[in-house]
């Protein structure tokens, strides 16, 4: 006898049964029609079936609702890196070179890309993504013609988890900072941790996008005791989500102007500098 063995066939049974209600559920709803139109006791026979199978399923469902969790945190993961690729492109088109951009921004693009280029499919690209990469760096660096592509790709991948810190390490990328004080300041998030603080706000939310991950990773990788979430979990963590990824998506507007405002008055101070450097010194009569 081998336990473990035991145990791991146990929850693939369990796993079984989940299935066997959902295809029951399906072919119940895909079908009703045609049970009605045979009668009445053609139709309670499979809702009975339904009832059955639920019935079976009951101590088992915990873990069709913990699954949604690795979904919803892989979503929110490739809503960020889209929201801040986006916001990539939307300052580049307000600069007009390579030299105007944030100065975060121009240092991470060359060295995000080469990360990239070093391990492409590590990252999910193949050769034509290496060729592109290279080629808009290529004329990124030129700065002899409109910024079109800025690599935004290469400076949003990860290696770990979008806790709260990795989330603010990638728009730290591009100059933009404090994320989550932004976070916090918004009225939605304040009422959904029921506190008018901004800086409490900010923890909390920090603090339940940590934890939300913590439970991802248990539920990616089970043990024999793991603590499922229940629905009113999930839920919340749902409701998170769409508090936190409407924060992000209204910060980033603001960062739009905020980084391309910064990056003009940089080349402002550059170009009247080197102005002043290249002006001779006039001469003081005695």
């Amino acid at each position: 006898m081998d336990p473990i063995l035991d145990e791991f066939r146990v929850d693939l049974n369990r796993l079984r049964r989940l299935l066997e209600l959902l295809e029951t559920i399906k072919s119940f709803s895909g079908e009703e029609n045609k049970y009605l139109a045979e009668g009445d006791n053609s139709f309670v026979k499979q809702a009975e079936l339904v009832l059955l199978n639920s019935k079976e399923c009951h101590l088992d469902l915990v873990i069709l609702t913990g699954t949604m969790v690795p979904y919803l945190g892989g979503r929110f993961e490739n809503f960020v890196r889209a929201e801040f690729e986006d916001l990539c492109e939307r300052v580049a088109r307000r600069c007009e070179n390579y030299r105007s951009l944030p100065r975060e921004m121009r240092e991470n693009i060359v060295t995000m890309t080469a990360k990239v280029i070093a391990e492409p499919r590590k990252y999910g690209h193949g050769d034509q993504g290496l060729k592109s990469f290279i080629t808009n760096l290529a004329n990124i660096l030129s700065g002899t013609s409109k910024l079109q592509d800025v690599n935004s790709a290469c400076l949003s991948v990860t290696d770990a988890n979008m806790r709260a810190d990795m989330l603010d390490d990638l728009f730290r990328r591009i100059g933009a900072k404090s994320i989550w004080d932004k976070i916090g300041q918004q009225a939605k998030m304040q009422v959904f941790f029921e506190t008018a603080e901004i800086g409490e706000a900010r923890n909390k939310a920090q603090s339940f996008l940590n934890s939300f991950m913590d439970i991802r990773n248990r539920i990616a990788h089970p043990s024999v005791g793991i603590d499922w979430p229940d629905p009113s979990q999930v839920r919340s963590h749902i409701d998170f989500f769409e508090i936190l990824a409407q924060a992000i998506s209204e910060v980033t507007d603001i960062y739009e102007i905020q980084l391309s405002r910064v990056a003009q008055q940089g080349i402002g101070n550059r170009e009247a500098l080197a102005t002043h450097l290249s002006t001779p010194a006039q001469s003081v009569d005695a």
